[in-house]
C-alpha cells in the first residue's frame, strides 16, 4: 500500500489492490462459478507478486531496524520507525481479517476448514449462497468495510501533511467504500 512520501503506490500496487478488492466483492455477490475459476489465475499473480512485495518490504524494514540502532541516526529515524511498525501491524491484521473471512466462506461452503484458502481450493462454487449469507447476513461485509475505512484513516494519519495531497488523495481513491451513488 501506498502512502510513504517517498514511496508512493505504483499503478501496479494500485491495480493489485483493486483486483483484491474486485474478488472479494465477487466473492460476496452471486457469481458463477467459471467467473471465479477465471479469477484463480489471476489470484495466483496476486500471491506471486505480494510475496515479491513482502521481500522488498522485509528489505526496508532491515534497513529501518539497522539505523534505528545507530545512535548517530536515532533522532532522524526513529519516527520513520515506529511509524512502520504500526503500519505493518494495521496492515497485518486488516490481512489477517479478509484472510480469515476467505477461509470462513469456503469452510461454509465446503463444510470442512481449509486455512489460507485459495480460489483454486473451493468446490463448491457454484454455492452463491454463501458469500451474501456470510458477508450481508452475518455482516462481515459491514465489518470490513469498517476496518478497510478505519485504515485508510489511520494510513492518512501517518503520512507527513507537508506537500502530501496527492498521496491522501491516491488513499482516499485506493480505499474508498463509501456507497454507490448509482445503487
Amino acid at each position: 500500500m501506498g502512502g510513504a512520501k517517498n514511496c508512493p503506490e505504483t499503478p501496479r500496487q494500485k491495480m493489485i489492490g483493486m483486483m483484491y478488492l474486485v474478488l472479494t466483492a465477487m466473492l460476496a455477490l452471486n457469481v458463477s462459478a467459471d467467473i471465479i475459476n477465471g479469477y484463480a489465475a489471476v489470484d495466483d499473480s496476486i500471491h506471486s507478486t505480494m510475496n515479491m512485495i513482502n521481500s522488498d518490504n522485509e528489505w526496508y524494514f532491515d534497513r529501518l531496524n539497522e539505523a534505528i540502532k545507530d545512535t548517530s541516526r536515532l533522532a532522524k529515524v526513529q519516527l520513520s520507525y515506529d511509524r512502520s511498525v504500526m503500519v505493518r501491524e494495521k496492515s497485518d491484521s486488516l490481512y489477517n481479517f479478509i484472510q480469515a473471512m476467505k477461509d470462513d466462506m469456503v469452510r461454509m461452503a465446503d463444510g470442512e476448514a481449509k486455512p489460507n484458502a485459495t480460489v483454486r481450493q473451493m468446490n463448491k462454487k457454484d454455492d452463491t449462497n454463501i458469500p451474501h449469507q456470510y458477508g450481508l447476513n452475518e455482516g462481515h461485509g459491514a465489518k470490513l468495510k469498517t476496518l478497510i475505512s478505519e485504515y485508510n484513516e489511520f494510513l492518512a494519519e501517518m503520512v507527513d501533511h507537508d506537500n502530501s495531497t496527492n498521496i491522501i488523495d491516491g488513499l482516499n481513491a485506493t480505499f474508498d467504500v463509501s456507497d454507490s451513488k448509482n445503487a
